[in-house]
């Protein structure tokens, strides 16, 4: 194997009849030896390049690395939706070659994102990017967040903004996936990290809380659980002011900081509800205590604030159950959810109202 070093000549001198065919030689190694140191420089001039280029980019990315931190508020109403902080690291990381027999230096950019409101969450950001017109701490940062939800679907954010002189980051949080909410903050580096409660958290299935709501559920619990092998039941005849007092509650299904991070911006959050009846029924066979409707991952809309059709299946024998709940007022003007709920087992729907 070849190596580019630094070598000491010994010259002797040739026995007459070599000098000729040495003289060639010579020539032959000497042109060889041109060659070679050429190739050499080249490949440390290559070097050399990428390593000042990763050096040059590392120091960018050092210029706007630190902790800012503000509040951020939706941009359609201008009310806050919590405090907010973002850490941005440059760092040197190395990349394998495809065939794993060589590795190459690169700078990257990672970032950390905390909301505060009534419960903290964050994200990580694993690459982001940074462009200044002309490689100062003034230029543009953006970067994607990808996370599992709770239903085991794939959704992503973005974050992008501006950053001034290194201590100023304005911009935006959105969703990629589907309509949101999107987030406008303001921060300074080295600032506090203050929570600010989102006053959408007091709606019905506001985030990062459980809504408890009572009404009167207008069926039997025969419909919830019917017996194994029962026929279809006919068709009820119960009115919708009629029936037996219930407790609803809506909860986030959020089991990580990442989903919990992600149903402050997203259109639709998931969410766990279930109905509960308070007291015995009279239609039951037998009558039920406590008997409960439940729809695990429900989709809570936030920009309507309603629950969205969901069907499920429950039960001993296959049943589909759908539930529809939008905002509304009773007849005293009390707001609260309308909510409808059928049952195939019984093919009927049952339209209730739940308030706080």
């Amino acid at each position: 194997m070849i190596e580019c070093l630094t070598s000491t000549t010994v010259q002797r001198k040739s026995p007459p009849k070599m000098r000729a065919f040495f003289k060639l030689g010579v020539a032959g190694v000497f042109i060889g030896t041109v060659l070679f140191v050429v190739g050499c420089a080249k490949d440390r001039t290559t070097n050399e390049a990428h390593q000042q280029l990763v050096a040059d980019q590392y120091h960018l990315y050092q210029g706007i690395s630190g902790t800012y931190s503000g509040t951020i508020v939706n941009q359609k109403d201008g009310s806050p939706m919590g405090g907010l902080q973002v850490s941005l690291d440059a760092e040197i990381n190395t990349i394998n070659s495809s065939d794993g027999t060589t590795t190459t230096a690169q700078a990257n950019l990672s970032g950390d994102v905390i909301l505060s409101n009534e419960i903290e969450s964050d994200v990580h950001i694993d690459t982001a990017y940074y462009f200044s017109n002309d490689n100062s701490n003034t230029g543009d940062v953006s970067g994607t967040i990808a996370m599992i939800r709770a239903d085991i679907s794939v959704v992503t954010m973005k974050i992008a903004g501006h950053i001034t002189n290194g201590n100023q980051f304005t911009g935006t949080i959105t969703t990629d996936n589907q309509p949101g909410i999107t987030g406008v903050f303001n921060l300074k580096m080295n600032a506090p990290l203050n929570s600010v409660p989102n006053p959408s958290s007091g709606k019905v299935g506001g985030p990062n809380t459980e809504e408890v709501l009572h009404g009167n559920f207008p069926m039997d619990t025969s419909a919830m659980h019917p017996p194994a092998g029962a026929p279809p039941a006919p068709p009820s005849t119960q009115s919708a002011p009629t029936g037996v007092p219930a407790t609803m509650t809506i909860s986030d299904s959020a089991t990580t900081s990442n989903e919990r991070f992600y149903n402050n911006f997203a259109q639709k959050k998931l969410v766990d509800v279930a109905i509960i009846l308070d007291t015995p029924t009279t239609g039951g066979v037998p009558p039920e205590t406590g008997a409960a409707i439940t729809f695990d991952n429900a989709e809570y809309d936030n920009l309507t604030n309603s629950i969205s059709l969901k069907t499920k299946t429950s039960g001993d024998v296959t049943t589909n159950q759908k539930l529809s709940c939008l905002p509304g007022k009773d007849a005293s003007g009390v707001a609260g959810l309308s909510c409808t709920y059928k049952s195939d087992y019984n093919n009927a729907t049952y339209a209730f109202f739940m308030s706080p």
